[in-house]
């Protein structure tokens, strides 16, 4: 069921721009499994972004483990404005900014 949501998203995302660069929140399977999507559509995904501090600076197929306190930072300084998560409990977590643009996989 969940893997016939993944191409949907990539729907509505691809009518953006064809080549985003974006940081996916949280390193779970589905996050894992939107994420090698994304790579297989040639966007690039900057980071993701977990609470767990023993994923914290380690890598997921190249792609850094970053803490939720860094995002507005990591996307002012990328400019980066879509970020993807799977998960609501990351809503309480995420700090809030007017320019990113949070993007639920559901």
């Amino acid at each position: 069921m969940a893997r016939s949501r993944l191409p949907r998203i990539f729907r509505r995302f691809k009518t953006l721009e064809s080549l985003r660069v974006v940081i996916i929140v949280g390193t779970d399977y589905t996050e894992y499994r939107l994420f090698r999507l994304m790579v297989s559509r040639g966007h690039k995904v900057h980071c993701f972004i977990t609470d767990d501090p023993w994923k914290y600076n380690t890598d997921i197929d190249g792609v850094m483990c970053r803490y939720p306190s860094e995002l507005p930072s990591l996307c002012e300084r990328h400019e980066i404005s879509d970020v993807f998560f799977c998960d609501d409990r990351w809503l309480d977590i995420l700090p809030t900014t007017e320019y990113i643009n949070l993007i639920r996989h559901s």
